[in-house]
């Protein structure tokens, strides 16, 4: 029998697998985009003119920054994967219904305007192959 709290599940890991691998990524490009600028700010320093190292303070604030970067675009990723599996669940839950005895237009209209707005709800029926 097909349980659609397992269902829901298993896509949630799969996105939460798909956030941590894009916010691995954002740390690695950040990290790249720093470690050029240590390198730029080497070279630089190879003809030393006054004020122009690049200093530890910076380079803290820089990893600071990437830091908080990396954080907001992992809050960012949570929340929309929250909604994409809230969807995709509704949509199920659409479709499993209607398929046991079809669902009358207006409420089909219903689902899909909560759906589109971003409102999604719990079915408007529970459906009998669901745990």
């Amino acid at each position: 029998m097909f349980c659609l709290e397992t269902f829901e599940s298993q896509v949630c890991a799969v996105m939460e697998a798909l956030v941590d691998a894009a916010v691995a990524e954002l740390d690695r490009l950040l990290d790249q985009v720093s470690s050029g600028a240590d390198a730029a700010a080497a070279q630089r320093r190879s003809a030393p003119a006054p004020g122009k190292t690049m200093r530890t303070e910076d380079r803290e604030e820089r990893r600071r920054l990437n830091k908080d970067i990396k954080a907001q675009f992992a809050s960012l990723m949570k929340s929309c994967t929250e909604g994409v599996v809230q969807k995709i669940s509704m949509l199920l839950r659409m479709s499993i219904c209607e398929a046991e005895d079809g669902l009358p237009a207006e409420k089909v209209s219903r689902l899909n305007d909560q759906t589109k707005a971003g409102r999604v709800s719990r079915p408007i029926k529970q459906c009998q192959v669901l745990c």
